[in-house]
């Protein structure tokens, strides 16, 4: 009947003892989580899974599913830019729906695309936003925000988000991945019993006293005076001048935000589930501005023996969203109210207050809700599955293979109007349906061996493929004869357009890491691609890497101190690209109608067969510290990143017979700067946890 000590550990926490006497039932160990776990194991950016201590570039991760225990987050674009150091999410508008770019370490080109790769357990899916299908400009969306593709996801689906930052991180997923990697990991059945989950939410939208929100304009009276003008307030009171009797409601309103959701999930040793359904509206602070979102998904993991189990996801979302900028923000007609010569009542000025616009830009807000219409309609499924197999201690390979399916309708009507500041006054109605396609395999195999426990070596390699369709036509109606009518055919003129455009990458990579006592290691990597959309006389490329850490914190010079909990030092070089564009390396030719209305064909892009991928080049250092019984962490990375072969648009030579531009790799592109994660547990107990956080970046963009 003496006392005995009991040590628990668990990945992720810190090692605890505890005192207990033989023969104890009642027994309470609490652990503490790690300010900076080193065993947590990352699947972003290696061949298999790997430990944090053995990267040699920094990983960001989120841990989505806590946070949404605590604090549930709107849309995806939200946690990353909050939770990630050196990620940075732009967004210039506040409506319900609309998106972003995403930025990591800043922008690497000067024509293409500069938004992350995205994938969802292991498949590379869509992350584009709402555009017009390669059409050109935006239809039913403001294009400066349009709704952006990663927000399709819903939070509470999602264990973790994990992201590569760079090239020296990225090399191995080759052409297209200097921008960065986002892998979204999503719940998987843990076993035991079936868990349900209910939940209801709640919320509104508002502007908090709009007519002292948005600033006042200032006309000059015909007496000389300036006077101060807030058209919210005007539209409000009477009595401003002459038979002004009308006290208009306010343009705003607070906008609702409900919904529901379930999950199950829970398992057997053989066989883990995961389902979550999943119905949310949420209303901005204009009546036209409104999205309704219906999501679902399954995981399933199969795992009849420890050598072999394969995990399947499939998810769906329908969704539509009506965008209140369509043809321009509300807000625009405020902020430029009473322009000059200004809105003076009693002057029969254009804009005055006492005359048809009521003092607006253009024309009364009514218009906004009367005359325009702008849809984006989504249908979108996602299909995951990756089967893993160990047929010995030393030897592991896995297969993902998967494909993202999305179908979206943008749809824009401008009623006939014969209002001042109408929207349209012969009517119009655009709508550009886009089937985009994502499909991709993905191979690889890693030997180890481990030599007395001190020297270790681990071989991988692996083949990737990806595909990438899209669809996109689009219908156009105008001039429309009366009002009533909504549809393409409802306009005298019609005319209509089709796109279609596919692009294929497969690479192979190689990697060998070595290690000293599970606390050092080296990596080197070397990746090959090839592109379609590369030119005639450009084969392949290759993207090199080479990574070391250093676990300084279990060193026997250590040992023995009570301030350090854990410290590694890490650096890394690598180079990822970026390919061209699907056309971007072709001569094309565009169809027209030439003398006597005979088709014909005229010049378009003059083609450069000699056009090939930008690269992007990295190098990176940094640290990782955990104190004070981790209850202080700290991330600091240093970065220098430059992007050679930079794409750009070239004026062709008047001799070449041929007008237009060219693509010519000619620019270079610099990116250098760095950045810091700070966490805090300011106090932790059973059942409260104070903590604090701080991310800040800073990076210098140069066109050199």
């Amino acid at each position: 009947e003496g006392e005995v000590t009991l040590r628990a550990s668990m990945i992720g926490y810190r090692p605890t003892q505890h005192a207990v006497r033989a023969g104890d039932t009642e027994i309470r160990i609490i652990l503490t989580e790690m300010a900076v776990n080193l065993d947590e194991l990352v699947v972003t950016g290696t061949p298999q899974q790997q430990a944090m201590r053995s990267l040699g570039t920094a990983v960001g991760r989120v841990r989505v599913s806590q946070i949404e225990e605590v604090a549930p987050a709107p849309n995806i674009q939200d946690l990353l830019s909050k939770g990630i150091p050196g990620v940075r999410v732009m967004s210039a508008g506040g409506d319900v729906g609309s998106g972003g770019n995403i930025r990591i370490r800043g922008a690497g080109s000067l024509t293409l695309a500069a938004d992350p790769l995205l994938y969802i357990d292991g498949v590379r899916v869509n992350n584009t936003g709402a555009d017009a299908g390669g059409m050109g400009g935006s239809v039913g969306v403001d294009s400066r925000y349009a709704p952006s593709r990663i927000n399709d996801l819903n939070p509470d689906d999602i264990e973790s988000i994990e992201v590569v930052k760079g090239p020296a991180a990225a090399t191995l997923y080759g052409t297209e991945a200097s921008n960065g990697v986002i892998n979204v990991i999503t719940k998987k059945g843990k076993q035991g019993a079936a868990v349900v989950n209910l939940t209801a939410k709640q919320g509104a939208n508002w502007l908090p006293n709009p007519e002292m929100l948005f600033p006042p304009t200032y006309y000059r009276a015909a007496s000389g005076e300036v006077r101060e003008f807030r058209i919210l307030r005007s539209e409000r009171v009477t009595g401003e001048y002459p038979g002004d009797t009308i006290s208009r409601p306010s343009l705003f309103r607070t906008g609702m935000q409900h919904g529901f959701a379930a999950t199950v999930s829970g398992g057997t040793p053989a066989l883990g589930y995961f389902f979550s359904a999943d119905w949310d509206r949420d209303e901005g602070v204009v009546s036209y501005n409104w999205k309704d979102r219906l999501s679902s998904r399954a995981n399933l993991t199969f795992s009849p023996n420890e050598k072999f189990s394969v995990d399947f996801g499939i998810g769906y979302l329908r969704s539509t969203y009506e965008s209140p900028g369509a043809i321009q923000p509300v807000t625009v007609r405020i902020l430029w109210s009473c322009p000059a010569p200004g809105c003076e009542p009693g002057r029969n000025l254009p804009n005055g207050i006492d005359g048809p616009t009521r003092g607006f830009l253009v024309g009364p807000p009514e218009t906004f809700t009367e005359d325009v219409e702008g849809f984006e309609n989504i249908d979108r499924g996602t299909l995951t599955a990756t089967a893993r197999h160990r047929p010995t201690n030393w030897l592991s390979h896995r297969v993902t293979i998967g494909g993202d399916f999305t179908g979206q309708r943008l749809s824009e009507l401008l009623r006939r109007s014969t209002l001042i500041g109408g929207a349209s006054a012969q009517g119009s109605k655009a709508v550009v349906y886009t089937r985009t396609t994502y499909a991709s395999v993905d191979y690889a195999a890693s030997a180890n061996f481990t030599i007395k426990n001190v020297f270790g070596t681990e071989t991988s390699a692996g083949l990737q493929y990806y595909r990438k369709q899209q669809d996109a036509t689009l219908s156009q109606g105008t001039n429309m004869p009366v009002r009533a009518l909504e549809t393409v055919t409802g306009g005298s003129v019609r005319t209509g357009s089709e796109n279609f455009f596919e692009n294929k990458t497969f690479g192979a990579y190689v990697q060998q890491q070595v290690s000293w006592k599970n606390r050092i290691f080296l990596t080197g990597a070397v990746r090959g691609d090839d592109n379609s959309a590369f030119g005639e006389n450009f084969d392949f490329v290759v993207y090199p890497k080479l990574a070391a850490s250093w676990v300084l914190s279990e060193e026997p010079f250590m040992q023995g101190q009570r301030l350090i909990n854990s410290l590694k030092l890490r650096g890394a070089w690598g180079k990822a690209g970026k390919q061209p564009d699907v056309f971007a390396a072709v001569r094309t030719y565009a169809p027209e109608t030439g003398d006597g209305g005979l088709p014909t064909l005229t010049p378009q892009n003059v083609g450069n067969p000699n056009l090939k991928p930008e690269v992007g080049q990295e190098i990176e250092a940094g640290l990782d510290l955990s104190i004070l019984d981790d209850r202080l962490s700290f991330e600091f990375t240093y970065y220098t990143k430059k992007t050679t072969n930079a794409i750009a648009a070239v004026p062709a030579a008047p001799s070449a017979g041929f007008p237009g531009s060219q693509f010519l790799n000619i620019g270079e592109i610099q990116n250098r700067g760095f950045e810091i994660g700070f966490d805090a547990t300011a106090y932790q107990s059973r059942d409260l946890g104070v903590d604090f956080n701080l991310k800040f970046s800073r990076n210098k963009n140069k066109i050199v």
